[in-house]
């Protein structure tokens, strides 16, 4: 059975590394797809222009943050609740 995901942690994670909270969640190829755009955006941030590879990088990164954190509800969502066993007792019910 599936685990739940935190939302918060997969967006911290694709904050620092763009894609890398998607690996967190288990969806490899989308992470790929970031990860090789925050190199690309890297790579003109080094050697082209910083400026617009900057905004790039920044972009991407939030963009992974905000996919990661969708991702992540969405993931959720489709898992059953699992409830502590206390909250499934009923309470006693005294009748006089």
């Amino acid at each position: 059975m599936a685990k739940r995901k935190s939302p918060f942690l997969a967006a911290v994670l694709s904050l620092l590394i763009a894609g890398l909270g998607q690996f967190y969640l288990g969806k490899y190829p989308r992470g790929a797809v970031f990860l090789s755009l925050e190199i690309i955006t890297s790579a003109i941030f080094f050697w082209i222009h910083p400026e617009i590879g900057g905004i790039l990088n920044l972009s991407i990164s939030i963009f992974a943050a905000y996919d990661a954190y969708k991702l992540a509800t969405k993931i959720n969502r489709k898992l059953p609740r699992i409830e502590d066993e206390k909250s499934k007792e009923l309470p006693e019910v005294y009748i006089e």
